[in-house]
């Protein structure tokens, strides 16, 4: 009688670095691009030179900082091109959908990646454009145009049949990552810093002292029938509290003089050209986007 083969127990590989890059940068940039678009969107204008307004004011080049690995680098710029296109195709409101496709353009020009990471551009996605197109020269919007006719000619598109990359390990890469389509489904006001900053108009925190006073009591009753139990204060009220203050009341009370806040943004961008000017980088973050070829 032969014996029965035993399989060895099935063990899931671990996520590889890139996709735990993924997951947390595509969370990360997508907050910052949903709250930049309803920034452009506030101004209702489809103006180039209003985006461009609202890019500087919120330093959104400092997108790629603090990202010393080329290859990590170059998987944000995919990460970025990627949210900036669900949010065109998902929105139906133009000054979005427009916003959208200005920070394809500003994203792609300053990319710190020698050689140029690509926009990946399926037939469906490109139709989008060409629909966004189709509705600015019914309003006499012609710098959209322009843009779109430059970034063809810079060969700043590949295009595709698929948005990503399809190889032998891809449907494994699949499961372990994959977007999860809640565009502007969650606004900047529910943001984990927007939550933590009304933490205390929360009715479950406001009752926290009265919670933790009757954990103290209680404690001290069963204390007398069970001595080695530990009694102590509970300070997590007073770590929120000192949390809090140390988060917003420091940013509410310093106030910047103008000359002392362009030294500050002029040095950021200084240690930002020193990490990018390196053997696998080359930084454009001192250029005008319109004006890249200069």
């Amino acid at each position: 009688m032969q014996k029965s083969t035993v399989l060895p127990e099935y063990k899931p590989r671990k996520e590889t670095v890139i996709i735990k890059y993924k997951k947390s940068a595509t969370v990360g940039f997508k907050i910052d691009c949903e709250a930049f678009l309803e920034e452009f969107e506030k101004l209702q204008s489809l103006n180039y030179a209003d985006f461009a307004k609202v890019w500087q004011s919120m330093d959104f080049t400092y997108i790629f900082a603090d990202q010393d690995y080329k290859v990590l680098l170059e998987v944000l710029c995919e990460i970025c091109f990627e949210v900036a296109k669900k949010c065109m195709s998902t929105e139906k409101n133009i000054f979005i959908r427009l916003g959208a496709f200005y920070m394809l353009y500003g994203l792609y020009y300053k990319q710190p990646v020698r050689g140029m990471v690509k926009i990946r551009l399926t037939h469906g996605e490109y139709n989008e454009i060409k629909q966004l197109m189709a509705e600015m020269i019914k309003k006499n919007q012609l710098e959209p145009l322009y843009i779109l006719v430059k970034m063809k000619t810079d060969g700043a598109f590949i295009f595709v049949a698929h948005n990503k990359q399809i190889r032998l390990d891809y449907t494994r890469d699949l499961k372990a990552f994959s977007y999860i389509e809640d565009t502007f489904q969650e606004k900047s006001s529910l943001s984990s810093l927007g939550q933590f900053k009304n933490i205390f108009k929360n009715d479950c925190v406001k009752n926290l002292q009265e919670t933790c006073n009757k954990y103290e009591a209680a404690l001290k009753r069963l204390s007398s029938k069970y001595p080695n139990i530990d009694q102590f204060k509970s300070t997590v009220l007073d770590t929120l509290q000192q949390s809090h203050q140390n988060i917003f009341n420091y940013s509410d009370t310093c106030e910047e003089t103008p000359n002392s806040k362009e030294k500050q943004l002029e040095q950021r961008r200084l240690d930002i050209k020193m990490k990018a000017m390196k053997k696998n980088a080359e930084y454009r973050g001192s250029k005008s986007v319109m004006d890249r070829d200069s």
